[in-house]
């Protein structure tokens, strides 16, 4: 906030939604609505949201990056959802100059 970084939070359920609201969060979305990918992908181009950190992983890391702009860039840190994703399609990795980075965050932390 205080380096005027715009953010999107992405959440399950309107009861997580409206928590972020009541902090005064900006930029919300939920995963569990119906035009959510609609929104991510509009809501990304406004913000010029390029960069994800994700700690979930699997199909839903998947959705996320298939909406975001050209030249983003994806940092892995977790598999929360212990699921693989079955769905990547390089092409659209390729076409889109988009990136996938993993690390594992324990290295960091030292």
């Amino acid at each position: 906030k205080e380096e005027k970084i715009p953010l999107i939070h992405i959440v399950r359920k309107d009861e997580q939604v409206q928590e972020l609201k009541e902090m005064g969060v900006n930029h919300i979305l939920n995963s569990s609505d119906p035009n959510y990918q609609k929104d991510l992908k509009a809501l990304a181009a406004k913000l010029k949201a390029t960069i994800f950190f994700d700690a979930v992983g699997g199909e839903e890391m998947w959705q996320i990056v298939k909406n975001m702009p050209m030249n983003s860039q994806i940092h892995l840190y977790g598999h929360l959802s212990n699921r693989k994703t079955d769905h990547v399609d390089p092409s659209h990795l390729i076409f889109t100059n988009k990136q996938i980075k993993g690390y594992y965050l324990a290295f960091w932390v030292r």
